[in-house]
């Protein structure tokens, strides 16, 4: 059902009849879906199956986007930067709950892609709107990507800490891979008897999973904050933790722009960058290798690159005040 509605929409969306490929997108979005209204359920949670939910909502987020550039209305890019972030939910609690090559190989092919259109949208609502609001949802998406690729590390060095017993840490592993195969059972499932018999089985599962993970929780929080959980430190918790003439700056690069978020105790400011993608790259590589070479009598390399890359990282949060002198 998910699939027929998914393409109709597709092919409606390519004859430019943007109205009829929205509802069949929605019919999508339901099929994909428990009938049963879970209050406070996830993206992931109402899923019936996850992979096809993922597919119809980066539909979903394409086609408002084409809305948005036809219309140019803050209304329709307001849209579809919601859009896109619900996206990048869904697609960080799979990698969580599912983390295997499949779900790493998803995030490499396509939710990279998700994250820098959500953050170019929220960028393009901050300057449009100037509302706060935009600006801590684009610290908070530029913090999300960061973790996810930092659990991708996790989960590929498969580090766990030495008192969590090995045997529990594999059954986790055993449970997770149990609930990957009924989920893609349900997903293709006919039967109504027997897929009723195959979500009781998936409950059951995510049941004693969810047990070991509080025992995880309990023996080792940063574990299991690190690998588990979803959430990234706020505009305001960083801002708790500074000290005067202290600023926090984080970057996200998708070229031909940089994105730059610089927090002191008392502002938040934002700026993007336009920035040549190959001048920008050669210089972060060509300063990491001559910080290693001796150079005599010549001139330093090193110097020069520098130069450059302080112009394009610190430059443009000098004139608000927020970054002096030190």
């Amino acid at each position: 059902m998910a699939d027929a509605e998914l393409g109709l929409g597709r092919l409606a969306q390519r004859l430019v009849d943007y109205k009829t490929a929205a509802k069949h997108f929605l019919n999508a979005e339901k099929a994909c879906r428990y009938d049963k209204n879970t209050p406070n359920a996830t993206l992931l949670e109402s899923a019936l199956a996850p992979q096809p939910l993922f597919e119809v909502l980066g539909a979903q987020a394409s086609l408002q986007t084409l809305v948005f550039e036809q219309t140019n209305h803050t209304d329709d890019l307001r849209k579809a930067a919601e859009a896109y972030l619900r996206l990048v939910r869904l697609s960080n609690q799979i990698r969580i709950n599912f983390p295997n090559t499949e779900t790493k190989l998803l995030n490499s092919q396509k939710t990279f892609q998700y994250f820098e259109k959500a953050i170019e949208l929220t960028y393009q609502l901050w300057e449009r709107t100037a509302q706060p609001l935009y600006q801590n949802q684009l610290f908070s998406l530029i913090e999300h990507s960061q973790a996810a690729t930092l659990r991708d590390a996790l989960q590929e060095q498969h580090i766990k800490p030495k008192f969590i017993a090995e045997e529990k840490w594999k059954e986790e592993q055993r449970l997770q891979q149990e609930i990957t195969q009924i989920t893609n059972k349900i997903a293709s499932g006919q039967n109504y008897v027997q897929m009723t018999a195959l979500r009781q089985q998936l409950d059951n599962l995510h049941i004693k999973r969810n047990s070991l993970l509080r025992l995880f929780e309990q023996q080792s929080p940063q574990y299991y904050q690190a690998k588990y959980l979803q959430e990234v430190v706020t505009v305001k918790e960083v801002q708790q933790f500074l000290h005067n003439e202290e600023v926090f700056v984080t970057y996200f690069w998708k070229a031909p722009h940089l994105y730059i978020v610089c927090i002191n105790q008392n502002q938040i400011v934002t700026k993007r960058v336009s920035i040549a993608s190959h001048t920008f790259e050669q210089a972060i590589t060509q300063l990491n290798k001559s910080l290693y070479q001796n150079p005599g009598l010549g001139r330093y390399a090193a110097s020069t690159y520098s130069i450059s890359l302080y112009k394009w990282l610190i430059t443009p949060i000098t004139p608000q005040r927020i970054v002096t002198g030190k």
